[in-house]
């Protein structure tokens, strides 16, 4: 049996540094609670001490949590300015030789610079700091292009001086801080969507982290139309519930928009078409009554048509994943209007969520397409109804895309008179013009559809909103139980969202593992050891690591294979590397090559039970805890002649002797009764046993 753990050392997310500096109304200082040869450690203090949550470039309240948090519109951008405090620093060094270095890692994105923070440390509480105008000391952070969520960042500060006012060397602990950044969005897309008279469309006011520190001042506002004329009401058209009996009312009379604080907003509203169009904002801010920062903003335009998507899907291979440690199987790449929400006919629309349970006969279906870097769309199905009066010949005529952005070729089409409406079939592929992408991602897109006639003019249809996950290569699901789990797709596809070249789906991918924070799709932390002893040992797959949401080494070495597989990338479960701890004379530790077990022979008797390996790590996967099982074996991962462990996020060691031996000096260290005998340089490769593994 094999066992393995899971920690990280050390975030890895892209900090990208901007010209325009950010002034900021407070600083970071970090004091020096002691002087005096060699016990100068370093400590850090935040705005008087106090933890803050920030909002956008200058508003900041304390913090409900007790967490550094900084809550920022998607695109954003972060700054803080540092001085800093450590007694055993002398006046007069120079700043370019002797320095404060700021060493900045985030989760998931590649680091572009290893920021030095300049300038003298204070000497004394009140005394000025000596920056150089160029470069205020601090952090500048640029956040184009990232996706909206939850990013832990850690940075460390080090004292590089080696003299202070007594004389002699201090070598201060490094100190490392800790805070969050909420990248923020609605999860509703903005977009326009076309609707006959009366139907009802769900509005989805949920954020994107859904949690997110608001500090009782964010508040989400729905505006709807203009101004009425003096004296009059202009109707929402939005309300509470699906059935549309009770009416949003403005905050106001004769206002346009209700204002909910975070907290307090509902899910969902629900809008009824009118007579006309109409567009609805909605808006995510943070006031503190002064000051107003809008977090997120979308427009929805709601436009009359009679003409709707009914289907629109490919053929390829099904998906599975766990949702509360239930496997579920379900299509890929369907998208079908069967309903409306209030139950009342087809209304241009697909709502299903997660874990995709709606029956395909009676309900809507809305599961997602995957489509690997570089391929067009093509739709090996598309249907529209037509519920209006529009007369059709489907020789003649086509259907074809009407997103200038996103052009598709064209079909012609049959025609079928159902109850209610016209069902319009393409008797043809309708692909894409264009590849839906040529680096790695998950694109979320809205394909609205047209009927060309012969005689030139274009009849408009409503739109399929489709997510669709764009992975490097073509998924390779033999190894996963020839299961594509849904899992897999969204991790790597958004870890390495960007990415062109395999090396860098592996790097992005390798990135994310180490910030020891993977979920499945049903929002579960998966944990290395998270239940101890008691942690799964069944199957040792990714199956069984989804199921339980909790695995052991054998676990997580395979689910990083499968993620690497799921963009297509040739590896096997060969690419491993398994050990046992082995014969140690010098803590009369013996190896019984018949089992494959060390055992202790110091009580005269072999007990296997006594030997134990451990595991060093800062944090492991899912905040779990190897060190409070038994075993005496691991398993690491081997990629391009490197060697990686999963558990806990440390890696990039040669694959030769003098690597391995690295690995387990720095990582490993061996008890006897939970004692340490074995440890850092003490470990020799003569004291490990190699672990043939069967796939």
């Amino acid at each position: 049996m094999i066992n393995k753990p899971y920690r990280f050392a050390s975030y890895v997310l892209m900090f990208l540094l901007t010209a325009v500096l950010v002034s900021l109304a407070h600083a970071d200082t970090v004091y020096s609670p002691t002087d005096g040869v060699g016990n100068g450690n370093i400590t850090l203090s935040i705005n008087n001490a106090a933890s803050y949550t920030h909002f956008g470039a200058d508003f900041i309240v304390s913090s409900s949590s007790g967490r550094y948090s900084h809550v920022l519109a998607c695109g954003g951008s972060v700054g803080t300015t540092t001085a800093f405090y450590d007694t055993d620093y002398i006046v007069g060094e120079n700043p370019l030789t002797h320095e404060l270095t700021y060493s900045p890692a985030y989760s998931g994105f590649t680091p572009l610079y290893s920021l030095q923070i300049f300038g003298h440390p204070r000497l004394a509480p009140g005394a000025a700091v000596s920056i150089p105008s160029s470069l205020p000391p601090g952090i500048m952070g640029d956040f184009a292009n990232v996706p909206a969520g939850k990013y832990t960042v850690e940075y460390r500060v080090k004292d590089d001086s080696v003299v202070n006012s007594g004389g002699g060397s201090v070598s201060d602990e490094d100190y490392v801080h800790e805070f969050d950044i909420y990248l923020m969005d609605l999860a509703e897309r903005e977009r326009t969507l076309y609707m006959r008279q009366n139907d009802i469309y769900r509005i989805d006011l949920s954020t994107i982290p859904a949690e997110f520190p608001h500090e009782n001042c964010c508040f989400l506002t729905v505006s709807w139309a203009t101004v009425p004329m003096p004296g009059m009401n202009f109707p929402s058209d939005l309300y509470t519930d699906a059935a549309c009996n009770n009416l949003i009312s403005p905050d106001t009379p004769g206002g346009v928009s209700k204002t909910w604080q975070a907290g307090s907003v509902p899910q969902y509203i629900y809008f009824r078409m009118p007579a006309f169009g109409k567009t609805i904002n909605l808006c995510l801010t943070a006031t503190n009554s002064i000051q107003i920062r809008t977090l997120a903003q979308k427009n929805l335009t709601f436009t009359s048509t009679g003409l709707y998507c009914h289907l629109a899907a490919n053929s390829s291979l099904s998906f599975y994943d766990y949702c509360n440690r239930l496997i579920y199987p379900y299509s890929q790449g369907l998208w079908k209007d069967n309903e409306t929400i209030s139950g009342s006919g087809l209304d241009g629309f697909a709502f299903e969520a997660y874990n995709y349970r709606n029956d395909d006969a009676t309900e809507d279906k809305n599961t997602p397409f995957v489509v690997k870097k570089g391929d067009k769309l093509k739709l090996t199905e598309l249907e529209l109804a037509d519920t209006g009066t529009n007369a059709y010949d489907g020789t003649t005529d086509y259907i074809t895309g009407a997103n200038t952005s996103f052009p598709f070729g064209s079909s012609h089409f049959t025609v079928t008179q159902e109850t209610g409406y016209k069902r319009l079939t393409a008797t043809d592929v309708v692909e894409s013009v264009n590849a839906v992408s040529n680096t790695v991602g998950i694109k979320y897109l809205s394909l609205p559809w047209k009927v060309q006639t012969s005689g030139g003019s274009n009849i408009a249809s409503g739109s399929c909103d489709i997510k669709v996950y764009v992975p490097n290569d073509t998924p390779l699901t033999a190894l996963c139980s020839n299961k594509l789990y849904e899992s897999l797709l969204s991790l790597s596809c958004s870890a390495a969202s960007g990415a062109s070249t395999q090396a860098d789906v592996f790097d992005l991918i390798w990135k994310k593992f180490q910030t020891c924070n993977i979920r499945s799709l049903d929002g579960r932390v998966l944990t290395y050891y998270g239940h101890g002893n008691s942690t799964p040992n069944l199957a040792y797959d990714t199956d069984e690591l989804l199921k339980y949401a909790d695995g052991r080494c054998d676990h997580w070495s395979k689910l990083f294979i499968d993620t690497l597989r799921s963009q297509g990338m040739g590896i096997s479960y060969s690419n491993r590397l398994a050990f046992n701890v082995g014969a140690i004379p010098s803590a009369l530790i013996g190896f019984d090559e018949i089992h494959g077990e060390a055992y202790y022979y110091g009580n005269m008797i072999a007990d296997y039970d006594a030997v134990g390996l451990k595991q060093i790590a800062l944090r492991f996967q899912g905040g779990g805890d190897p060190n409070a099982a038994h075993f005496q074996n691991h398993v690491i991962n081997i990629y391009n002649n490197k060697l990686y462990d999963v558990t806990d996020g440390r890696g990039g060691y040669d694959h030769d002797d003098s690597g391995f031996l690295q690995y387990l000096r720095e990582n490993c260290f061996v008890t006897v009764y939970d004692v340490p005998v074995c440890s850092g340089n003490q470990l020799q490769l003569s004291n490990i046993e190699i672990i043939q593994l069967n796939q």
